[in-house]
């Protein structure tokens, strides 16, 4: 590779990183505001629609496990 497209790929490649930092702080925002969101209770008794039948919240997903019946572990299986 010569001089000259050693240093065009070295700034095409800077450029390149440069967007993708950007994208990951646009990521970053967006999940911080997804989380300034509120935290809503859902009644399990709802019913959703749009399944072969009517299911409730309760028998869509299991429910899930508080942090504090993990051990406040990340690991809860």
């Amino acid at each position: 590779m010569t001089i000259g497209g050693v240093r065009r790929r070295s700034r095409d490649r800077e450029a390149l990183l440069s967007r993708e930092k950007a994208h990951t702080r646009e990521g970053d925002a967006i999940a911080a505001a997804r989380r300034r969101l509120p935290v809503t209770e859902v009644d399990a008794g709802i019913p959703f629609t749009g399944a072969p039948r009517p299911a409730s919240r309760a028998g869509v997903s299991p429910p899930t496990p508080s942090p504090s019946s993990c051990g406040g572990t990340n690991g809860c299986s």
